[in-house]
């Protein structure tokens, strides 16, 4: 099939490479038909992998569809298999460096013919896997064109995913990075990636480091800009999830208003409109002696408002488990709202617990933190946020170690909980001429700190939102407000733990840590008269000198080092243990503080037998330094 078969075609000249070979602008002989010729070679494949792309092409030769390239032709020379496919005018590539970004209309236009290709593609049983912008391709009347499908997978049986595909994985699903097992739904990560650079102009995750760029896809959250519309977030929100099994797939995909075809929309928008109009008229009929028939109860309305005061507690619990399960927050009214929350809240020990109940929680609370004091109506806001959180700390903490991890994070990111969370704090009034926290920042911050130590990827969104900053400036880690009241100084506790957190979790964290100026403020909290809040101060020093002697410098010229050898003879054993777990630290990195360091050494000396904690942090400190 060598010399015959392309004696049909001119080739005219190089369009371009892909990862598999040359691509060639042609021309039929006979009937002038301008095609697109792809030489994919065949030195260095053995037979076996040159067989499976043959009976792939012989898949890809079937499929007819208006949003992916024709395979018009295929044969073989010596060295090459030769793909002859429709042309297309342009790559979606070329936007990016022509236009930079577009708008969104535009980007749903794109995205909407691209669920098409894919959906067409994954019904014949195809999957991609080399979705990008230069695999699209755009029509010479605009129409978006798929192209390149089936011959990745085809062509790479004996290699490894990041060896089988040239340059940086920007579009490749986090399964296909990692190397894990995968199906279609890595297809659909990617059009998400391509959709976010349309608009956004560069893809959600980006660096010049490969194994750097691994570990963003893998682990960091995506972030989206404000201007992006809800529908076009809840798009890619639902494209963008790192487990596969949570990813936005099919028929949803096909629904999604966001790639719904205008003609659909505007039925739906129409039928909507009428469902409304007759709803109204309903509601406005029944009207006897100028009073509106109000609905009956929920069921939840006559549910007692504490169990102890409750005569059908059975009856009672039933009824607000099926509420939780089936709760609706947009449909409630802002004291309804409030009213359920404070009555789950008070039920909360009793109450079902499981992943669904905890979505529901986490949909009631956002939605309590976005209601305004206006919109509240009177009712304590307050008081709404913090049973919402009580609520959500209740079940997750009932349910978290028999969960998932992996889909816990991934639920509290899906649903904001962070960022409504840190809006909550960042709106909270503080009372003129007081240190005292009122109940619902302390439950706020003991949530914080959950999430925060519950995964890395919150903890990292935390800081991202600027969430250090926010309860630094607060005078949060104030000593005045650890010793206010035994609720207070929980409060200061928990940003304690969130420092120490973020300082054990990673260097990269230092710099943030250092530009808070938190010497001085660790310094007063190691004499503070509350036991917790010393060990909680000691700890966080201790981490903060974990990886490197980053800090070095500023706890001695802030007089830390002194205060944690005084704190080796505590009477309370966690901060005996917490000192000189940091002074251990102070020593491993080099030998800036050795010599304010040794008066350390009798008292740890004396602990040494007493506290086996002491004795393994004393190894650490001596090491091979005496």
């Amino acid at each position: 099939m060598s010399s015959s078969q392309m004696d049909k075609y001119h080739v005219l000249h190089l369009v371009g490479q892909g990862c598999f070979g040359k691509v060639y602008k042609g021309r039929r002989r006979h009937t002038g038909q301008i095609v697109a010729m792809k030489f994919i070679s065949k030195r260095g494949k053995p037979e076996k992998d040159q067989q499976q792309l043959r009976l792939e092409i012989g898949i890809l030769q079937r499929l007819e569809h208006e949003n992916i390239i024709r395979l018009l032709d295929w044969f073989e020379t010596t060295t090459d298999f030769v793909v002859v496919t429709q042309f297309a005018y342009g790559e979606l590539f070329e936007i990016f460096q022509d236009d930079k970004r577009l708008p969104e209309a535009e980007v749903s236009n794109i995205a909407r013919q691209l669920v098409k290709a894919l959906n067409y593609l994954h019904s014949q049983k195809v999957i991609h896997r080399d979705m990008k912008p230069q695999n699209v391709l755009i029509g010479s009347n605009g129409t978006v064109k798929l192209c390149d499908f089936g011959f990745a997978r085809a062509m790479s049986s004996d290699t490894t995913v990041l060896t089988s595909i040239k340059g940086t994985p920007l579009y490749m699903a986090p399964e296909l990075v990692q190397e894990q097992p995968y199906d279609g739904s890595v297809d659909l990560w990617s059009l998400g990636v391509i959709c976010y650079e349309l608009f956004v102009g560069q893809p959600p995750f980006y660096t010049n480091s490969l194994m750097a760029l691994i570990r963003l896809i893998v682990e960091k959250p995506v972030r989206f800009p404000e201007s992006m519309s809800q529908t076009f977030r809840s798009f890619l929100q639902g494209l963008l999830q790192k487990d596969p099994k949570m990813r936005l797939g099919w028929p949803d995909l096909l629904h999604h208003p966001f790639v719904a075809d205008p003609g659909q929309l505007a039925s739906a928008t129409d039928r909507a409109s009428a469902a409304r109009q007759t709803s109204q008229a309903s509601q406005q009929a029944p009207v006897a002696k100028g009073l509106e028939i109000l609905p009956p109860p929920e069921p939840w309305e006559n549910v007692a408002r504490r169990p102890d005061e409750t005569s059908n507690f059975h009856g009672d619990l039933q009824v607000l488990n099926a509420a939780l399960r089936t709760i609706s927050p947009e449909q409630f009214s802002p004291h309804g709202l409030l009213r359920l929350v404070g009555l789950l809240a008070a039920w909360k020990e009793f109450l079902e617990c499981d992943v669904a109940t905890l979505r529901s929680s986490m949909s009631l609370l956002k939605s309590v933190v976005g209601l305004s004091a206006t919109s509240a109506a009177g009712m304590p806001l307050a008081n709404g946020v913090q049973a919402g959180v009580e609520l959500l700390l209740q079940i997750f903490e009932s349910i978290a170690n028999n969960a998932d991890i992996a889909e816990l994070q991934q639920t509290f990111q899906a649903y904001g909980i962070v960022a409504a969370l840190l809006k909550f704090l960042a709106g909270a009034p503080v009372e003129q001429g007081s240190d005292s926290c009122s109940p619902a920042i302390s439950c706020a911050l003991q949530l914080l700190a959950v999430l925060v130590l519950h995964h890395h990827l919150l903890a990292y969104e935390f800081v991202q939102r600027g969430g250090l900053q926010m309860v630094v400036s607060r005078r949060l880690l104030s000593p005045e407000l650890a010793t206010t009241s035994r609720e207070d100084a929980n409060v200061v506790v928990d940003v304690l733990v969130i420092i120490s957190q973020l300082a054990r979790l990673s260097q990269d964290y230092y710099p943030l840590l250092r530009s808070m100026h938190l010497c001085s403020s660790l310094r007063d909290l190691l004499t503070c008269g509350n036991a917790n809040v010393r060990a909680k101060a000691l700890n966080a020093v201790g981490n903060m000198v974990r990886h490197s002697d980053e800090f070095y410098d500023g706890m001695l010229q802030d007089g830390i080092i002194h205060r944690l050898i005084d704190l080796c003879d505590d009477n309370d054993s966690a901060c005996r243990k917490f000192a000189s777990f940091a002074l251990g630290n102070s020593a491993f990195h080099s030998d800036a503080l050795y010599r304010d360091l040794a008066p350390a050494v009798p008292r740890l000396l004396r602990s040494l037998m007493q506290n086996e904690h002491i004795l393994r942090e004393f190894q650490v400190y001596l090491g091979e330094r005496i």
